[in-house]
């Protein structure tokens, strides 16, 4: 049987869009595993850095939830909301492009025991919850170099009671 050169580009065609698939896929994975370890090295070199921001940050959660303030919170908002305490610009754990004003992640105290979590959204839906971020490894480990310097920052000033301030509000208008 003889195959007419129509049907050998066909294949020919078919054949190399899969190889440029395939290539493309292994570039991606090469590239992330490139992220990945350049983010792991940031980590080792700033270990001692990245520890006191987390302890700080664990710290000021303790102090927190010890306050009659925020146990009267959770009262009211129940066992099935969790609390918004920061907002930043990351996506898929690495610093949004400039520009991007559809995505962000958020740390979040959770519902029932109170602990970080760490939420991505785009165009306001969550695309990604980590587990339960509960001591200074799960923080130095899950989250951003950058992101955890961030939200230690923020957590040491006023901005942190300004967001939850800002949040009960917005649930106040919407009841």
């Amino acid at each position: 049987m003889k195959i007419d050169q129509e049907l050998a580009d066909a294949i020919a065609e078919l054949d190399r869009k899969r190889r440029e698939r395939k290539e493309a896929a292994r570039l991606s994975a090469e590239n992330e595993r490139r992220r990945l370890e350049a983010v792991s090295l940031d980590r080792q070199a700033r270990h001692d850095e990245l520890w006191s921001y987390a302890e700080a940050a664990l710290k000021w959660r303790e102090d927190f939830l010890r306050s009659t303030e925020t146990q009267r919170i959770w009262e009211i908002l129940g066992d099935h909301e969790r609390l918004p305490l920061f907002f930043a610009k990351f996506w898929r754990g690495e610093p949004c492009p400039p520009g991007d004003i559809a995505t962000c992640a958020v740390i979040t105290l959770d519902d029932l025991w109170h602990y970080f979590h760490y939420e991505e959204r785009h165009k306001g839906q969550v695309s990604f919850k980590s587990p339960r971020l509960m001591t200074p490894s799960d923080l130095v480990e899950r989250l951003h170099p950058d992101l955890l310097k961030q939200l230690s920052e923020h957590l040491a000033g006023p901005a942190a009671l300004a967001q939850v301030t800002a949040f009960l509000k917005c649930l106040a208008a919407r009841s």
